[in-house]
């Protein structure tokens, strides 16, 4: 036979542990220490909700390391999500093999940044677990200006190219073709060894000629490219 001791308030006394009614003798079942069930989370899922604010803290040793694993034991999908509402907000993912799907234009073995909005989700940008390399799935800003940003147009000769609004000349690179230039290859039938060039100095300014008496100075193409 086995016993449990329990305090009454002025000695010890013995408890039936096979036998007892413990609603009436040993205390109630649903509370451990005074706390009710329904306070302690369970290890198959639940929810938190401490009221108005609720933190969970994990914290270790200064010699230690504080960590959260979500994950699967082969092939699963781990997500850590915040937002607004469960509808609203966005998170990071790791898909092993893709089933299930879990985002739009999600990729297998990636880590991925993603967003949900109406209960949707999407991936925003993403790398391979083995990977620097990030992929974006659309043109990344900074302070809502573009990283990169290309000018194409027409320019005449002596003129400047123009700088994207927000690069420096240090931050560009520009290139440019011939789009018109008169020239008269010969002066009273004989070839006068005058050439056409087109060029863009250190400075931007184009240069758009023919070098020969009977030319004119003409026009470029130009592209110029700014990275930030």
């Amino acid at each position: 036979m086995s016993y449990l001791r329990r305090w009454n308030g002025s000695s010890w006394e013995y408890v039936d542990a096979k036998n007892a009614d413990y609603a009436s003798s040993a205390g109630s079942a649903d509370t451990i220490d005074g706390k009710h069930a329904s306070e302690f989370f369970e290890k198959t899922g639940g929810t938190i909700d401490n009221g108005t604010s609720t933190t969970v803290e994990i914290k270790c040793d200064d010699t230690g390391t504080a960590c959260l694993n979500v994950n699967g034991s082969d092939q699963g999908t781990g997500v850590v999500y915040v937002g607004q509402s469960s509808s609203y907000g966005g998170g990071l993912f790791y898909n092993g093999d893709g089933t299930p799907e879990f985002a739009n234009g999600e990729g297998n073995d990636r880590v991925s940044f993603f967003r949900r909005s109406a209960g949707t989700n999407e991936v925003v940008f993403s790398c391979a677990y083995h990977s620097n390399t990030v992929d974006f799935k659309a043109t990344p800003t900074v302070n809502g200006s573009a990283l990169v940003k290309v000018i194409t147009g027409t320019i005449n000769h002596g003129s400047t190219i123009p700088l994207p609004s927000g690069y420096s000349k240090s931050q560009c690179k520009w290139i440019v073709s011939l789009r018109n230039v008169i020239s008269v290859y010969y002066t009273n039938g004989t070839d006068d060894g005058a050439r056409q060039y087109v060029w863009a100095d250190q400075n931007r300014v184009v240069t758009a000629k023919y070098t020969g008496g009977g030319g004119k100075n003409g026009s470029a193409n130009y592209i110029i490219i700014g990275v930030k």
